[in-house]
């Protein structure tokens, strides 16, 4: 029986002691590597190797990438709170109208604000900007939910009165108002009638730019020059507080919502 031996080694100073018995021939064998070995094996190992480096560059990178954004994020955030103020204040002064007033013939009281947009009428008139003022036929009763059911038209010409407008210079205008768009129309057809080529309307401070663009798309065709003015809140805020209300956030989310609206509508 013939064993193999892993290889024939020999050294320079003295030979191999015999390692097989006198049975066994010595055998000589064939060192050349085996051609079905994986000799690839190294190379695809350190190719193994730097897939698993590479990937581990890319996890820190994509992490720092996140880290930074969270930073920017949050830098953001802090500059936001910081100058909030300011920054709300700008907002409310950049959307808020204020035309300058010049004579005109005629100043409209809108509806939905007979709290303040009478007063802010009559103090006009009693200025001599307006021999008239207009205000809108509307039916709904604003104070029902209180146990009063006064139409708004009423309750508006009650506060013109007690502002010192006379019944004289009021003017009653249209039909089935039932928006700001409608209001436009009713004054349009009125300067159709009478031939008026100037109005002054005063409206709460974030509804002036609605206003503005809807009673300029009507009025203007018609040779009429619209001036708007904005009427401070019964609430009591402004442009430098108007976020801390509840009705200052409400009234400029409801414009911002409406303006958009009214561009596609009308």
């Amino acid at each position: 029986m013939k064993r193999a031996i892993p290889c024939e080694l020999k050294f320079a100073d003295a030979p191999l002691p015999e390692l097989v018995s006198q049975n066994e021939s010595t055998q000589t064998v064939d060192c050349t590597p085996d051609a079905n070995a994986p000799a690839n094996r190294p190379a695809r190992s350190a190719a193994g190797l730097h897939v698993l480096r590479a990937g581990t560059r890319n996890g820190t990178k994509r992490k720092q990438a996140w880290l930074g954004l969270v930073l920017l994020l949050a830098g953001v955030v802090a500059t936001l709170f910081v100058f909030r103020a300011r920054l709300l204040t700008g907002l409310a002064e950049a959307w808020m109208v204020n035309d300058p007033l010049v004579h005109a013939d005629a100043i409209v009281v809108l509806g939905g604000g007979f709290e303040n947009r009478p007063a802010a009428a009559a103090r006009l008139y009693q200025a001599g900007f307006a021999s008239n003022v207009l205000y809108m036929n509307l039916p709904g009763a604003p104070r029902a939910k209180w146990g009063n059911f006064t139409s708004e038209q009423e309750l508006t010409r009650q506060a013109l009165l007690a502002n010192g407008v006379p019944e004289s210079a009021m003017v009653v205008i249209g039909e089935k108002i039932g928006s700001t768009h409608d209001e436009a129309l009713a004054v349009q057809s009125w300067v159709r009638q009478t031939g008026a080529k100037g109005v002054i309307i005063p409206t709460d401070m974030f509804h002036t730019r609605r206003a503005r663009w809807l009673f300029r798309k009507e009025l203007t065709p018609e040779g009429v020059a619209v001036a708007v003015r904005a009427v401070p809140p019964v609430e009591g805020f402004g442009v430098s507080n108007w976020w801390r209300f509840k009705t200052g956030r409400g009234s400029f989310e409801n414009e911002m919502i409406k303006l958009p609206c009214y561009w596609c509508l009308y």
